[in-house]
């Protein structure tokens, strides 16, 4: 019988590399995005993903900088600009209804995204519920749900990455086994698990 073939699985494998091209997002952020800095991203396009979006300057004057991390795939900065919005807050009961929008760019990834470059624009809308002191609302302590749709025009290196230095071999045989179709077949293939101003 002929010896089976060995096949190589790198690690991320299971994941298509970002590709040129445009980009939608969505992002929910639950609490308070100012002060806690961190949300949901679901980002579709050049690249599937979803992961979470971190917030590195909270409280911070523009230029906003954030951190959009995909677990088993790599990190990227997103510069936020506001470019407008609404504020409509009711000083009585303390509720905020607002909306924004953002201009973004793109830069310093890591791991599939190395190289990432482009910019994009983003929408938001949020309403908070503030706790209400003997004088005015206390937005520090807001709390409520904003929900952010944007899109972009992104673009990644062209040259072809080295072949990995370590990978997770399987034999591929014609008649499968009971452990191909186990959960560490494909040992090196992460699981996975996106933002205004």
């Amino acid at each position: 019988m002929a010896p089976c073939a060995v096949v190589t699985v790198a690690p991320g494998a299971a994941f298509a590399q970002p590709s040129n091209g445009h980009e939608d997002f969505t992002v929910i952020s639950a609490g308070n995005f100012a002060t806690n800095g961190s949300a949901t991203i679901a980002a579709t396009g050049a690249f599937n993903a979803a992961g979470k979006l971190i917030r590195l300057t909270p409280n911070s004057d523009t230029p906003d900088v954030q951190e959009a991390i995909f677990p088993g795939r790599g990190k990227f900065l997103v510069h936020v600009s506001p470019s407008g919005g609404t504020d409509s807050l009711n000083a009585m009961t303390c509720v905020d209804r607002f909306t924004f929008t953002d201009d973004l760019t793109f830069s310093d990834g890591t791991g599939q995204f190395a190289g990432i470059n482009g910019t994009g624009t983003d929408v938001g809308r949020g309403t908070t519920v503030s706790t209400r002191t003997r004088t005015e609302c206390d937005s520090d302590i807001a709390r409520g749900v904003i929900v952010i749709r944007g899109n972009a025009d992104l673009s990644f290196p062209t040259a072809s990455a080295a072949e990995p230095t370590t990978a997770a071999q399987r034999p591929s045989c014609p008649t499968p086994t009971a452990t191909d179709h186990e959960p560490g077949a494909l040992a090196g293939a992460p699981l996975l698990f996106w933002g205004g101003g």
